[in-house]
């Protein structure tokens, strides 16, 4: 089957260093010196940076205070710089830490949640935020298929197409929704006329979740197999290999949404090329 199959072709003759049990103590070592030091310390520094913008937004509490503040040091886009650290230190220790890779990623991962409902609590929703948050996932989804075309390496062909019709779907999408509906336009907003799948995928909020998040588990659950096969048991199940097949159908459907989603694109720039043909 596809997903065990997956999971039996780690090459054996990548060297790997000896792998540490995943623990709270292996991922606070963060802090102890095994991430470079130029990364750790910008990690610090966004922390402490995003911490003090929290403060001082929550006392002055005013529309006001917005314009005196640069777009850059709003608080969801200091969130978003945390998040593009944390993943560049995950791949930078993805095969000499892969506890440390987990926690990383995670770590990244979960932030992405945090800053869409800081950037509403604190009323500094901007396009240079969204576009950020857009980039951040899809560099961070194509590095961790990167990694895993060397654990997995017969079959780098298929994730180099997914991280290939990742990037694309999006970036039609994207460049399809400013251009047809102005610079205002949300890349999640949709009209009636787009493809329904599209509608779906962007109209009902657990359906978005439930790709995204299974998409997003699956490539981890398949890093983590590449380490901790028949580590972590459970009445004879490996919960790893459970977790990748529980993935593996949002996965699939994800793909299949960026196909649509392309499509969709496509279509919506050639009737707007007519148009203004027409015009």
């Amino acid at each position: 089957c596809p997903v065990t199959a997956f999971v039996r072709t780690a090459p054996r003759e990548h060297p790997k260093a000896p792998v540490p049990a995943l623990s709270y103590r292996g991922a606070c070592s963060v802090v102890t010196g095994s991430l470079p030091f130029v990364l750790r310390d910008l990690f610090f520094f966004l922390v402490g940076a995003c911490v003090v913008e929290m403060v001082v937004q929550t006392r002055r509490g005013s529309a006001a205070s917005q314009h005196e503040l640069s777009v850059f040091l709003y608080v969801p886009n200091i969130i978003g710089y945390l998040r593009v650290v944390a993943a560049l230190a995950a791949f930078a220790l993805a095969f000499t830490r892969p506890d440390l890779t987990l926690f990383l990623y995670f770590l990244s991962f979960g932030l992405d949640a945090i800053d869409g409902i800081a950037a509403r609590y604190f009323d500094q929703c901007t396009k240079f935020g969204a576009v950020l948050d857009m980039v951040t996932d899809r560099v961070g989804s194509a590095g961790l298929c990167a990694l895993l075309c060397v654990l997995y390496r017969d079959y780098s062909a298929v994730l180099i197409s997914i991280m290939a019709l990742d990037i694309g779907s999006h970036w039609m999408h994207m460049y399809s929704t400013v251009t047809v509906g102005g610079s205002d336009a949300h890349h999640k907003s949709v009209s009636k006329h787009t493809n329904i799948v599209v509608r779906l995928y962007y109209g009902q909020i657990w359906f978005f979740r439930w790709l995204c998040v299974g998409n997003e588990v699956f490539f981890i659950a398949l890093y983590a197999a590449a380490f901790y096969t028949d580590i972590f048991m459970y009445q004879g199940v490996d919960l790893i290999k459970a977790l990748c097949w529980t993935s593996a159908l949002p996965c699939a459907l994800k793909q299949v949404v960026n196909v649509f989603q392309l499509i969709s694109a496509s279509e919506k720039l050639a009737d707007a090329d007519l148009a203004a043909k027409r015009a």
